[in-house]
């Protein structure tokens, strides 16, 4: 007679923390699924996940990080607000800044990821954060009030 082996039951977890650029704790959620046996033989299979609500709207589970179906990203500028810049307006409270990362895009002057929000598109095309733009904005400025194009003629 043929002996018939069993599966141990089995347990799989999946423990996910992420950082910011300065190594704070942004996110920290788990996943766990559990196959136990009961003594007819038959196996049940429980999964217990952890939902978080990311900064661009998505719902977000610990499984999909682990199989690699999203790449997420952080807003250094969600995290830690400038302070306003002029005296009446309100202050932008800190927010999780976590999110998925065809949401934002790089600066192309700090190389930093920034949201939609903190983000805005140049002159020249490309994508920088706000205190980038600025600066570019400043700088053309300066370039078109001082300094003219020498045209030569042939």
């Amino acid at each position: 007679m043929a002996q018939s082996f069993q599966i141990p039951p089995g347990d799989v977890e999946y423990r996910n923390t992420l950082r910011d650029a300065r190594g704070t704790e942004v996110l920290k959620f788990g996943y766990r699924e559990v196959v136990t046996i009961d003594p007819e033989g038959q196996s049940r299979v429980f999964k217990e996940s952890e939902h978080v609500a990311l900064a661009d709207g998505r719902l977000f589970t610990a499984a999909t990080l682990a199989t690699g179906k999203i790449e997420l990203a952080i807003c250094d500028l969600c995290r830690y607000p400038l302070p306003p810049r002029w005296w009446w307006s309100q202050p932008e409270s800190p927010s999780l800044g976590c999110m998925a990362r065809e949401s934002g895009a790089f600066c192309a002057g700090c190389s930093l990821f920034v949201c939609k929000k903190h983000s805005a598109v140049v002159a020249d095309g490309s994508v920088r954060c706000i205190l980038c733009a600025r600066r570019f904005r400043w700088r053309a400025l300066f370039r078109a009030l001082f300094f003219t194009p020498i045209r030569e003629d042939a």
